[in-house]
């Protein structure tokens, strides 16, 4: 099993099925409009200014903020609008820094809006109680338990589970 490599591809088997899962719901979800909420899927310093967020580039934000699971507005690109969910996947063994990664998002969204609901899947053996991902999780939920939302399941999870999770919080009325 390889352990490590770029930060923005999945390197295993498992990491891959978790963000091609990921993908495949957000992309059904945005593709069917049946949500109450208006996609975006990434925010990239391309030359172009296409793949930019007009809210990270209103704060000069010049990282790239690409959730698994993409962006989730109240209202229209071009209109005053809130970040009101964004869903991450990671993967990961009892080893590596896949979680790590995981805050630079997180601060990045939470500059938009700091009561964005941030839902996260894991998997991995990291999921285990008292290991890496377990305990990650259970210390961002005790630091911000109103946006910070956790799925663990060491085995992963089917792209019919996350469209239902996700799903369910989309489907929410706008607050």
């Amino acid at each position: 099993m390889a352990i490590g490599g770029r930060g923005d591809l999945a390197s295993t088997q498992e990491s891959i099925n978790l963000d091609s899962n990921t993908k495949k719901a957000m992309n059904k979800i945005a593709s069917s409009l049946s949500s109450n909420y208006h996609f975006e899927k990434e925010h990239f310093n391309d030359k172009y200014g296409k793949r930019k967020l007009p809210e990270f580039s209103e704060l000069d934000v010049t990282l790239g903020c690409v959730p698994d699971g993409g962006f989730w507005f109240d209202n229209y690109r071009g209109t005053k609008r809130k970040l009101c969910f964004v869903f991450e996947s990671k993967h990961q063994g009892t080893d590596g820094n896949a979680i790590e990664r995981w805050g630079k998002n997180y601060i990045l969204c939470k500059m938009l809006n700091p009561k964005v609901k941030y839902i996260t899947f894991l998997s991995g053996s990291g999921c285990c109680d008292g290991k890496i991902l377990h305990k990650f999780s259970e210390t961002m939920k005790n630091l911000d338990p109103e946006s910070c939302i956790f799925y663990l399941n060491e085995n992963g999870f089917t792209e019919e589970e996350i469209t239902s999770i996700m799903t369910s919080y989309l489907n929410k009325e706008i607050e």
